[in-house]
């Protein structure tokens, strides 16, 4: 049987708009092409049973992109250029990545995927690298221009991809400033900020600031989703 993966799902509402889930097809794409079924995670507001329910359906979890997490989670006030998250997918997604986490579930995290796994275990972000840092590369490109990322040696990662250096795309205006618990860094730009983190405490759990997804014609980006998916069937097996 093949291995069922979930991805959250995006959130909207408000005047003018009917109430809506949506979640880039990519993300889809990339499990499929690797031999895995897609679930979508639409959010619910239901009681704690329902997020482990979801959970023992699923292989593996994908951690999708998204808008800012609320500062307040890691203790700092929202700077002016904060994209808040609808409060109640933010609330869904934090018990969805506890739940995940307590269960050593495979996890991949993409942009606010990575941002939402560091602050759930306790990190902090740089909430908008233009204005707090002295980044040279320009982070948030909405036309796909890449720049360089440099892989740490001795990590998951490197060890994953086989190489040193990466070309990635990149849009997005915060990272990860100060990194969870049990978090390593696994790759930064060439101007230091932080592209990917991995956990040492979990079986995996990978997260990288960059949309892999976007670019599965591209034989290392894609290699992600294989090592994932490799990783996904391990614990399915052990469930049996």
């Amino acid at each position: 049987m093949r291995p069922t993966i979930g991805i959250n799902c995006d959130y909207e509402e408000g005047e003018g708009v009917r109430p809506r889930y949506f979640l880039n097809r990519d993300y889809c794409a990339a499990v499929e092409l690797e031999g895995g079924i897609p679930v979508l995670l639409p959010v619910s507001q239901r009681d704690e049973g329902h997020i482990e329910d979801l959970l023992g359906m699923l292989n593996g979890l994908i951690l999708s992109g998204g808008k800012d997490i609320d500062p307040s989670r890691y203790g700092q006030k929202a700077h002016p250029s904060i994209k808040p998250t609808m409060a109640e997918k933010e609330e869904f997604d934090f018990r969805l990545v506890e739940g995940a986490l307590k269960m050593d579930m495979p996890i991949l995290g993409i942009c606010y995927g990575e941002q939402l796994i560091n602050v759930s275990l306790g990190g902090s972000l740089v909430q908008d690298i233009t204005s707090q840092l002295s980044a040279s590369v320009n982070h948030s490109n909405p036309f796909g221009g890449r720049h360089k990322v440099l892989i740490e040696k001795d990590t998951r990662l490197h060890r994953l991809l086989g190489m040193e250096t990466l070309d990635t795309n990149s849009s997005h205006h915060q990272a990860i400033d100060r990194p969870g618990g049990g978090l390593r860094v696994c790759a930064r730009a060439e101007d230091g900020v932080i592209e990917a983190v991995e956990s040492v405490r979990h079986t995996f759990v990978l997260a990288v600031q960059w949309h892999p997804e976007r670019m599965l014609n591209d034989p290392v980006e894609k290699r992600l989703f294989s090592e994932f998916m490799k990783e996904v069937r391990a614990y399915a097996s052990q469930r049996i």
